[in-house]
């Protein structure tokens, strides 16, 4: 049977001290620009090191290509790219003397679509890393990443030290490269407005727990946002009102249901970061059948 899911998760558990990470089920379609959202603290970087194997969980399973990615972890990692917000490359070399190191630890390095890409983000060839500045070094992370076969691309947070200008410029490279390779891509970003603009799907982490994981548009055609004054009388379930907010006058809801909203003002132009605000501050703690 052909794999449709890049990445699959059963029971996945990270204790920390204060924080916990506990996933009961995530599939992440394969071929996709996949966005991964949450306020700062939400468990985004601990789920993308659990990806990568590089701290350990307390239970559950991870695949990756169909493969558990603690077995077969040499051959997954054969096949993804990962660029973090920091570089991590020695700060005494240059881009020639990492190209002279990565060919020899890929197989399918290329070496002229490396010099490409440095030539296309304008990175010297004998500069020190040292002396690069910080979107100079997120430039050449992206260079070496997008100079060998990826199947699958995890960022974490890589874009936030852009310039827009760039910024722009790599997720439209990222988007290519899912559009036309069928490659796929995993960016952790507190930028909601690039997923808005690139992601295929989103999966929003908070406080440990996945909230959703679906298709963008799935998404924002399941989802009311509702603004009505205090005074007026509003007809719907409790269970159906995700989140609330009051402010003023006024309070502003959440909610799946499309029916019987009456005397309210449905926000026409909702985005992705407008749910995700609702739900990390919101409340749901009060009795909707008689506001």
């Amino acid at each position: 049977m052909e794999r449709c899911n890049v990445i699959e998760i059963e029971n996945l558990k990270k204790a920390y001290k204060n924080f916990e990470l506990n996933i009961k089920e995530l599939d992440l379609p394969e071929g996709k620009f996949i966005g991964l959202i949450g306020e700062n603290g939400a468990g985004k970087t601990t789920l993308i090191k659990l990806l990568l194997n590089l701290i350990e969980r307390n239970s559950g399973e991870i695949k990756i290509f169909g493969q558990d990615n603690r077995t077969s972890e040499i051959d997954i990692k054969n096949k993804i790219g990962v660029i973090f917000e920091s570089c991590y490359f020695p700060s005494c070399m240059n881009s020639v003397d990492i190209e002279k190191m990565m060919c020899k630890l890929y197989k399918s390095w290329d070496k002229y679509r490396y010099l490409e890409y440095l030539a296309r983000f304008d990175l010297p060839p004998f500069k020190k890393i040292r002396e690069y500045s910080r979107g100079m070094k997120l430039k050449l992370n992206f260079a070496v990443v997008l100079a060998y076969e990826s199947d699958l691309i995890i960022l974490d947070e890589a874009t936030s030290g852009l310039d827009p200008i760039i910024r722009n410029e790599i997720l439209t490279i990222l988007t290519d490269i899912v559009t036309t390779e069928g490659k796929s891509v995993l960016l952790s970003t507190h930028i909601i407005s690039d997923l808005e603009k690139v992601a295929d799907y989103l999966t929003f982490i908070h406080d440990g727990n996945i909230i959703f994981s679906d298709y963008k548009d799935n998404i924002l055609n399941s989802y009311i946002i509702a603004r009505f004054h205090k005074r007026d009388k509003i007809i719907i379930p409790q269970e159906d009102v995700v989140a609330s907010i009051y402010e003023r006058d006024h309070i502003i809801i959440l909610t799946k249901n499309k029916l019987n909203i009456m005397k309210a003002e449905i926000f026409k132009e909702m985005s992705i970061e407008d749910i995700m605000l609702l739900y990390v501050k919101g409340v749901n703690d009060r009795d909707w059948s008689d506001v």
